[in-house]
């Protein structure tokens, strides 16, 4: 039976070459595009999901209405607050920042970079190892604190040059 099926199949696609042609195209594209859509949706639902407790970590987004389609991952330090004392089951916040087009100037040296900030409760959420320190580099007893002028020196070698 199955030998028949087959049969006709493929004299089906010789007598009408050009349907069978469109058919197996339109097949292949929709297989492709279901292919890329579920790594798409895989990958999305993966992200960042290597840090300890992802599953409760969350990214607050603000859509602006003055400037229509602007949307900012930006979290203010007062918005923090206010979600951390309305809602109980919030454990904790952390605010960032990003300024762009932030202009640093040495003497006639200029650099224009981005710059993001964000607050102290910002490394507890995420597991990420520092290569020197601890998290409390602010701390008195840090060795990293000592370190910290010196690496400045550093940066302000790499983007102005030697002086």
């Amino acid at each position: 039976m199955i030998k028949h099926y087959l049969k006709v199949a493929f004299r089906n696609l010789v007598k009408y070459k050009t349907q069978s042609l469109v058919s197996i195209i339109g097949l292949a594209v929709g297989f492709t595009c279901f292919a890329l859509s579920v790594l798409w949706i895989r990958y999305e639902m993966t992200y960042d999901t290597f840090h300890n407790g992802a599953d409760r970590i969350y990214m607050v987004r603000a859509h602006y209405t003055d400037s229509p389609g602007s949307t900012s991952n930006v979290t203010p330090y007062p918005l923090a607050n206010y979600l951390q004392e309305k809602m109980p089951e919030i454990e904790a916040t952390a605010s960032t920042s990003i300024y762009r087009d932030m202009k640093f100037r040495m003497g006639d040296n200029e650099q224009e970079v981005v710059m993001a900030t964000a607050d102290s409760v910002f490394m507890n959420f995420f597991n990420i190892r520092l290569l020197k320190g601890t998290v409390n580099f602010l701390k008195e007893n840090d060795p990293l604190r000592k370190s910290l002028p010196e690496s400045f020196l550093a940066v302000k070698r790499m983007l102005w040059g030697k002086k």
